[in-house]
């Protein structure tokens, strides 16, 4: 784990580059949907050839109390998806272009649980990261509003820990794993409006 501020900085080096060559003149916000049940907001910013891409996936809690003589029960849970990256589109007329980038995807997850009547509770959290390609195409309606669509296959690494006390008797587990390749939340469309330097 002390390796891993190392490796954000030098994922984040090149983004830091491109964010001093898009001179800020262009800024989108829109709507993203990927998959079936996934939505989130995303921006970008830069110039007509050069875009720095942010992306909130999705930001959702949940906490739940059951009560009932002896059986009373709490249930919390807390995530974030988050990516940063760019894009750089080339325009093969007026409306219709092609980009390729690449996103840092980062999330996070908590869930927690306790059941009183069995003096139980137990706590799990992960978080995970990685690089991913970006490969889109963009279509403009006109100066202000346009549609992308993409896939983005990625590769991911996730380190996650899972605490559990029982009576007193704490139990804890490490989890890691690596996901990649490409899922149904890979591909994406994103509805955004343009304000700023216009085209």
């Amino acid at each position: 784990m002390k390796k891993f501020p190392v490796i954000v900085i030098f994922l984040l080096m090149p983004l830091y580059i491109v964010a001093q060559d898009t001179n800020g003149g262009i800024h989108e916000f829109g709507l993203n949907l990927s998959g079936p049940h996934t939505f989130g907001v995303r921006y970008r910013s830069g110039n007509e050839n050069t875009l720095l891409r942010l992306t909130l996936l999705s930001a959702e809690g949940s906490n739940q109390n059951t009560k009932g003589g002896s059986n009373s029960s709490k249930f919390g849970s807390f995530g974030v998806v988050f990516n940063i990256g760019f894009e750089k589109r080339k325009f093969i007329s007026d409306k219709v272009g092609f980009y390729i980038g690449s996103d840092l995807l980062t999330s996070y997850t908590s869930n927690t649980n306790k059941y009183d009547n069995l003096s139980q509770k137990s706590k799990t959290w992960t978080v995970s990261g990685g690089p991913g390609l970006v490969l889109g195409f963009v279509y403009k309606f006109n100066s202000d509003i346009n549609v992308t669509a993409e896939v983005l296959p990625s590769i991911g690494y996730s380190y996650g820990k899972t605490t559990l006390n029982s009576n007193g008797v704490i139990i804890s587990q490490t989890n890691t794993g690596i996901t990649y390749g490409l899922s149904d939340t890979a591909a994406n469309l994103t509805f955004s409006f343009r304000f700023g330097k216009k085209s």
